[in-house]
């Protein structure tokens, strides 16, 4: 009988994998999924189990012992990015496949994961590690002309700033120490110039089994910094070939570097145009975020939520991708902080020209920051259009269509401005 797979997380293009697989799976999730999309899929292979924590083990383990759930698993798997290192420890402590705890920890602390890969000669941003942002040495000196600052391990360009000079690392470190007073450890970086490409694979038995390349529109720092959604498209492997013969070498170099020998990968690189050369941004060993599931489906017809559950389970395959002749890219959809009122709704973001896929995920009611980091989004949406300046064109007219159509009531909103929105959001 085939052991169920222990899942961190609900991902449910992993759940949905499981169950057309046939493999029986235990989702151990916590209160982002009950509180965002809901419980995980009822299904008969799919045993939900709550716990306040996915990431930690001693809460995973203690949920399982009070829902009376068997503790044999096949495998450990998680698709968060916060979760990878529970997966390992888990892995080992239950007998099952798993990535290693220490490989683990090399995808998700960014200094360890730097110091790896330079010292094995592949370029990297210089960096150096405040061990406490509570407590700077007097003799840190900020890279010229400026550097990037950050969590160690933290996710999705959250609390990842520009600071030129030590006032204004200062000023960063009094604001995180009010709003993350747990999180102490922060890594400052050199700042890098270029495109920034991202890279979304499949690893079988230490070999690179499959790679898709892509860009952003602008750089995810700069991207937050500016406001702006988050956009991205496709290279093609023929168009694009010089790209992929540019970056591959140095994906697989990486990846050797921090050990992966089963699953999945994402990682970001920067394109130096000068040098013709590619800059290591980060990488971790998940699937990529925002729409990356479907994109890469879309393109080239491979499902990494299906092939990181093979690979999870030892039963990694050969991939043949079948390439879409058209351009596929996707952008988020923006939406201004304060109170969500009113929104479009996926079917009729769905009927746009070129839309493959198109989602909204945040729900009328909801407190909006603003764009604070690069997952921020009131939705998003997967396009296929016939060139570069076809797709911005949709991607352009689906955000305009997206912000008339959505209400806000700012956090400093009147009475008179609420009571206008209110009769706005009637006439909608």
């Amino acid at each position: 009988m085939q052991l169920p797979i222990l899942l961190l997380g609900g991902d449910r293009a992993l759940i949905k994998a499981c169950v057309e697989h046939h493999v029986p799976v235990t989702v151990a999730f916590g209160p982002v999924t009950r509180d965002g999309r809901g419980d995980p899929l009822v299904h008969p292979l799919v045993t939900p189990v709550f716990t306040e924590d996915p990431a930690r083990p001693e809460l995973v383990l203690a949920a399982l012992r009070r829902a009376n759930a068997d503790c044999r698993f096949a495998a450990v798997l998680s698709t968060d990015e916060f979760c990878q290192v529970a997966v390992g420890v888990l892995g080992v402590h239950l007998g099952a496949r798993a990535i290693s705890p220490e490989t683990a920890l090399r995808f998700r602390d960014k200094a360890l994961q730097k110091r790896i890969v330079a010292d094995a000669g592949i370029r990297v941003a210089g960096s150096t590690v405040i061990d406490d942002i509570r407590a700077i040495p007097h003799t840190l000196e900020i890279p010229k002309p400026f550097g990037v600052v950050k969590p160690v391990a933290g996710a999705g360009t959250t609390a990842t700033v520009i600071v030129r000079d030590r006032s204004e690392l200062d000023h960063y470190a009094a604001g995180q120490c009010r709003a993350e007073p747990a999180q102490r450890t922060y890594l400052l970086e050199e700042f890098v110039e270029g495109e920034e490409w991202v890279a979304d694979g499949l690893v079988i038995d230490g070999e690179l089994e499959f790679l898709a390349l892509s860009r952003y529109q602008a750089t995810c720092l700069s991207t937050v910094n500016n406001g702006r959604p988050l956009c991205e498209w496709s290279f093609d492997p023929t168009t694009d070939a010089d790209v992929y013969a540019l970056a591959t070498p140095t994906v697989r170099c990486v990846l050797q570097a921090l050990g992966l020998v089963q699953g999945v990968f994402h990682m970001e690189l920067f394109h130096e145009a000068d040098t013709e050369s590619v800059v290591l941004g980060e990488c971790a060993s998940r699937r990529g975020g925002a729409l990356t599931h479907e994109m890469v489906l879309a393109k080239f017809a491979v499902d990494l939520a299906t092939e990181a559950l093979l690979a999870g389970l030892g039963r990694g395959r050969k991939i043949a991708p079948t390439i879409r002749q058209s351009f596929v890219g996707m952008t988020y959809l923006p939406c201004p902080p304060g109170i969500l009122l009113d929104a479009p709704v996926a079917e009729e973001l769905a009927e746009f020209p070129g839309v493959l896929h198109a989602q909204i995920d945040t729900p009328i009611g909801a407190t909006v920051s603003g764009l604070a980091n690069t997952s921020a989004r009131l939705g998003a949406v997967l396009i296929a259009a016939a060139s570069t300046e076809d797709f911005l064109q949709r991607v352009d007219n689906v955000l305009k269509w997206t912000v008339d159509r959505t209400t806000v009531a700012p956090p400093d909103a009147t009475r008179r401005e609420l009571a206008d929105l209110g009769r706005r959001v009637v006439r909608c």
